[in-house]
């Protein structure tokens, strides 16, 4: 048994002395990256299961950064895609590219 604290563990000792204790790594790295993969799980399923779609909205404020959106919403697209997941709307903030191709 791993604890951080040794009055921490004393105390679970002394309250359960079957109890077998977790170290703040454990915790960290393997049922923390448990616990967001089975959420990652549940939301693909859910998103799968939507007849409507999702809507994926960017905010650019440069052209550089307007760029990298575009780059990061053809791969967005692309993975959703391969995972079966609609995607209904694509909102950006580029009024001024807009307005410039005027």
């Amino acid at each position: 048994m791993k604890v951080n604290k040794p009055e921490a563990r004393e105390l679970f000792e002394f309250l359960n002395p079957f109890l077998k204790l977790s170290d703040r790594r454990s915790l960290d790295e393997e049922i923390l990256r448990n616990a967001v993969a089975e959420g990652d799980k549940v939301m693909e399923i859910a998103l799968k299961e939507d007849q409507t779609g999702i809507t994926l909205i960017f905010d650019s404020l440069e052209r550089e950064m307007h760029v990298e959106v575009m780059e990061k919403t053809e791969a967005m697209i692309f993975d959703l895609n391969l995972k079966e997941v609609n995607v209904c709307t694509i909102i950006t903030d580029s009024t001024s590219e807009y307005a410039a191709a005027r």
